[in-house]
């Protein structure tokens, strides 16, 4: 029997484009997305089967009015996942003929990508994971993540129904589908088509943007991951 509501926390640059393309095969889903300007959502739809989104833990219960759901995310190695999202921005911004498009550094170093980021203030470069999981996700400006927000994100994921790894997504994608009472698909919509890291020199990713994150993930992976 299939599980519902299901919640998919869909923290950006994790394969959450293709599990969300998968999950609403089989659910009557409603895709959303945290508002920028933090208000939260009086939309409480009883057809609804599935919240699918960037936005941060427990937003979705503004969504189903208080109904309990099965919520999971996917998390992604630090690192790859700051590489993969800058790579996306850069070819995003670039395809941008606007003259209101972010400047983008001509060279990438340390420097120049930690310009680039504060000068647009790009949340979803500082701590990433954090910010979702701790559900304080646009609450706290760039550079202003605790070691409380840390560990609310830690305690955030431990209440999770389900946590898959992207470095495991096809096994994972079988395990969750095993769970939600249904065979999920594997696809592969909004893949980039460039090699990991490619032309990204680990020394050019600023620490501080993922610090929290490499915390949160060896927390997941001591102590959550089976």
């Amino acid at each position: 029997m299939k599980v519902m509501p299901a919640v998919f926390i869909h923290i950006p640059k994790t394969a959450g484009t293709s599990l969300g393309a998968a999950l609403s095969k089989h659910y009557n889903a409603i895709v959303t997305h945290y508002p920028p300007d933090g208000i939260k959502y009086g939309h409480h739809p009883d057809d609804v089967d599935c919240v699918i989104g960037h936005f941060a833990y427990g937003f979705n219960r503004h969504i189903l009015g208080g109904r309990e759901s099965f919520e999971f995310t996917f998390l992604r190695e630090p690192r790859k996942r700051f590489v993969s999202q800058l790579h996306y921005d850069l070819r995003f911004f670039s395809d941008l003929s606007s003259t209101d498009a972010p400047a983008l550094p001509e060279a990438l170093n340390a420097d120049s990508v930690r310009e680039f980021i504060n000068a647009n203030e790009l949340l979803y470069f500082d701590n990433c994971l954090v910010r979702y999981l701790s559900g304080r996700w646009n609450y706290v400006p760039l550079g202003a993540l605790t070691e409380r927000d840390l560990d609310l994100a830690k305690e955030n994921l431990m209440r999770l129904d389900f946590i898959g790894d992207v470095d495991n997504y096809e096994s994972d994608a079988r395990r969750l589908g095993d769970l939600l009472g249904f065979e999920i698909e594997t696809l592969k919509e909004n893949r980039g088509d460039y090699a990991e890291g490619d032309a990204f020199p680990s020394e050019a990713i600023p620490e501080q943007f993922v610090e929290m994150d490499a915390e949160l993930y060896r927390f997941y992976r001591k102590f959550v991951r089976i």
